[in-house]
């Protein structure tokens, strides 16, 4: 194997190549003077010449036919894909430290995808720290996608990015972003304690779970950046969901009429010509949630003081005044609009935000399916 040999005609790499000793997933074997990498995920192998290792040693990405370099943040090759993400504390969100990943890897598929999160690859360490010198490599935590390419690998990651932060993350009070690398000389505020393990010790899992394929990828992008803010803008980023499946909703709904008896053709006009957005709102809220789900949430909103009744009907106007509130600022109706007070204290989990948090996650799930 001469892995010892490799090391000693590249010194500079030895830290890296070492890493490999302990690695399963990733089998590295030598003459002496190139790397030979087998990536087991895929049955991938990725050969570094002695040109590849000396790019890396002085701090350069390497040239190679079918290997792509992301800005930053990871790289392709052929099929594989390997993403850097930094996890933390929803709280503390502005923080930009890498933290490390303490469960087994998390493993889901979108369709013929497989998408594995986890501690950096000894291959990704290998391709990038050399690069960017970043300290804290060791605790690097990547999305690794078998079935991407150069092309599609964005898409995918931001598919990942949502269910780590929709149904995974979320529930131990964590988020997921990327995690752009950089020489960075400065101590990070260590916001990283032992609780934290044990909340990774909930993802972990044996079974691999098929997860759906979505048609667009906005509603992702939107759920995706909602996940860094708190309030206003997290509201509001949320909110823009529901804007995106308004028009989808009538339409379904539409189609449905026409195969109803019990609606005439004006019942039909009528919601083909509505395009108020109130009444569109309205229409939604009505059609994402099943009669169960409806009741829970009337009654969480009536519970919060967000509506006078508990009744499911009266969400659509307020949470429409609740939005306008934030959005306008008009002098005559400035006793209904939020204006920031420096002294208010404001409640960590707004429940506006927790109803429109599980709303735009019913209509990702009910209209943005692919058809595939």
């Amino acid at each position: 194997m001469k892995t010892s040999e490799l090391i000693y005609n590249n010194p500079d790499l030895e830290d890296y190549l070492k890493l490999f000793e302990d690695s399963k997933d990733y089998i590295l074997t030598s003459t002496g003077n190139n790397a030979n990498i087998q990536i087991r995920l895929c049955g991938l192998n990725i050969e570094l010449s002695n040109k590849d290792l000396a790019f890396l040693s002085t701090g350069e990405k390497i040239k190679k036919t079918g290997y792509f370099h992301l800005n930053h943040c990871g790289f392709t090759y052929k099929n594989y894909g390997e993403i850097s993400i930094i996890v933390i504390p929803s709280k503390y969100a502005y923080t930009i430290e890498a933290q490390e990943w303490h469960a087994n890897p998390l493993k889901f598929k979108i369709r013929n995808k497989l998408f594995e999160v986890g501690s950096a690859s000894p291959l990704f360490v290998l391709l990038n720290e050399p690069i960017y010198r970043d300290s804290d490599w060791q605790y690097f935590t990547t999305i690794k996608i078998i079935n991407t390419n150069n092309k599609e690998i964005k898409t995918d990651t931001i598919k990942a990015l949502f269910y780590l932060n929709s149904h995974y993350l979320k529930n131990i009070g964590l988020i997921a972003k990327i995690h752009q690398m950089e020489i960075n000389l400065d101590e990070e505020l260590d916001l990283w304690s032992d609780e934290y393990y044990d909340r990774f010790k909930k993802l972990n899992r044996v079974r691999i779970r098929t997860r759906n394929d979505f048609s667009s990828i906005e509603p992702l992008l939107l759920y995706n950046q909602a996940q860094i803010f708190d309030n206003d803008e997290k509201f509001l980023y949320l909110y823009r969901i529901l804007e995106f499946f308004m028009n989808r909703a009538r339409i379904q709904k539409v189609a449905e009429v026409r195969l109803d008896s019990n609606f005439s053709d004006n019942d039909l006009i009528r919601i083909i010509e509505n395009k108020n957005e109130e009444k569109l709102l309205s229409n939604l809220l009505n059609e994402a949630l099943n009669s169960n789900q409806k009741k829970r949430m009337a009654g969480y909103a009536f519970n919060k003081k967000l509506i006078n009744k508990d009744n499911y009907k009266l969400l659509t106007n307020a949470l429409y005044k609740y939005r306008n509130s934030i959005v306008h600022a008009k002098e005559q109706q400035i006793t209904e609009i939020r204006i920031p007070d420096p002294f208010e204290q404001i409640e960590e989990a707004n429940p506006w935000i927790n109803i429109v948090d599980e709303l735009a996650l019913k209509c990702i799930i009910k209209y943005n399916k692919t058809s595939g």
